[in-house]
């Protein structure tokens, strides 16, 4: 087979690292009914400094046995160098079984590295520096692969580069040893939902705290978060990241009072009551998202002014909800 490429999504409902982010486009049902099953990814940081909203989480667990069959093949550069093509052929091979591949590539501005005194490049890639990145396809007709990724923004981003420029990545590394990942998600899904647990979660998540490295944890961050998207909507500066971090969060923790609601811990009224507060996380994105074909700062300054009265209900909500979870 001269071409193979797996199915991915240009939206992944997790993207506050590369990781997650790769790991959430390859499989989006499985791993967004993961995480609506776990108690994690509830908890959220506003880093001060930064200007950086994330999940307190780092990073989904590539090696969960409950969620993958995962397999990582080291290689030494300097073997890398000798198998170059036997390299490409495994990752070939396990592309066309299914198995997405991930790697850590340097992306640095100047991709260069020396054999036998003869010095190579390769184009810069629009990923952040230092990442990891997704294969999930390859075209050996115009010698290219299919990468994604995100960018300093934390947008996803996806590419065709050919297999010069991607090994040239590969040799650029600092690292002396490259780890190549290959997974897939298995076909059962074990529930892990434990509601002591989310409601321990739920109750750092409402009780917002501050810590001495200027990051604000719990609902909060987004309070705080909201001067600064204003700030940068005012400056006509991209922050798209931010809207869909929003959206995400509220789309995650929706389907999980569903969940409490389908094992009998609350009734059907806080479906209803949290439907509104994501379909107003969903407005600003959309609103958002035609302000960048069309500026108009007014009337996304109005969303933003919503989404922050949404906040305090929110909190109220789930107030609620902790109290029901005895």
């Amino acid at each position: 087979m001269n071409k193979k490429i797996l199915p991915i999504v240009s939206f992944p409902i997790i993207t506050d690292n590369s990781l997650n982010a790769i790991l959430c486009a390859a499989e989006p049902k499985y791993i967004e009914k993961w995480i609506i099953n776990s108690n994690d990814f509830l908890q959220i940081v506003f880093d001060e400094k930064e200007k950086d909203i994330m999940f307190e989480e780092s990073e989904i667990n590539i090696f969960n046995s409950n969620l993958f069959n995962d397999s990582a093949i080291p290689v030494f550069k300097d073997t890398l160098l000798e198998c170059r093509n036997d390299v490409f052929n495994i990752v070939k091979k396990m592309i066309g079984s299914e198995y997405y591949c991930y790697t850590f590539i340097n992306t640095n501005d100047l991709i260069t590295w020396r054999s036998k005194n003869k010095q190579f490049s390769c184009r810069k890639l629009s990923f952040e520096e230092d990442t990891n990145v997704l294969i999930y396809g390859y075209d050996d007709d115009g010698k290219q692969l299919h990468i994604a990724g995100i960018n300093k923004k934390h947008e996803f981003l996806t590419e065709k580069i050919n297999y010069d420029d991607f090994f040239s990545y590969w040799m650029s590394a600092k690292q002396s040893r490259i780890y190549i990942h290959f997974f897939k998600f298995k076909n059962e899904l074990k529930n892990c939902f434990d509601p002591i647990k989310f409601k321990n979660n739920l109750n750092k998540y409402i009780n917002p705290y501050e810590d001495k490295n200027d990051k604000t944890y719990g609902l909060k961050a987004f309070e705080k978060m909201i001067p600064y998207m204003l700030y940068l909507n005012n400056k006509k500066v991209s922050c798209l990241n931010c809207y869909t971090f929003i959206y995400s969060h509220k789309k995650l923790l929706h389907a999980r009072i569903n969940l409490l609601i389908e094992n009998f811990f609350l009734n059907n009224s806080f479906n209803v009551r949290f439907e509104k507060i994501k379909m107003c996380a969903y407005e600003l994105l959309m609103t958002y998202n035609k302000h960048l074909q069309k500026a108009n700062s007014l009337s996304l300054n109005k969303s933003l002014r919503k989404m922050e009265i949404s906040f305090k209900e929110e909190h109220d909500l789930l107030l609620e909800v902790y109290k029901n979870l005895n």
